[in-house]
């Protein structure tokens, strides 16, 4: 699993701390969402973002839920799929390489 070391909090995430969680982030070119493999976006569906930043030691608040109790472990494959649809091919590339 990817970022297994305690995060360190950037002057925008220190700043964002103090508002509350994050938005949630756009699904488009631009999106975080491609900075992550397949696994680590399954475990965050199943497990929610707050379990994930808790294990990666980051000290930010998640409003993404877990959807483990909610949807068959085949049915978390279509979600990535969903998103990916429509990007570009080197994104989907790159992503696919993580």
């Amino acid at each position: 699993m990817q970022h297994r070391q305690p995060a360190k909090v950037s002057q925008t995430g220190a700043a964002q701390m103090t508002k509350g969680p994050f938005p949630v982030p756009p699904h488009d070119d631009t999106s975080h969402t491609w900075h992550h493999n397949d696994t680590v976006l399954t475990d965050d569906q199943m497990r929610g973002g707050q379990a994930i930043l808790d294990d990666m030691g980051v000290r930010l608040a998640s409003r993404m839920p877990g959807f483990g109790a909610m949807l068959e472990e085949a049915e978390f494959g279509a979600i990535p799929d969903h998103i990916k649809w429509g990007r570009p091919e080197p994104i989907r590339w790159a992503q696919a390489d993580r």
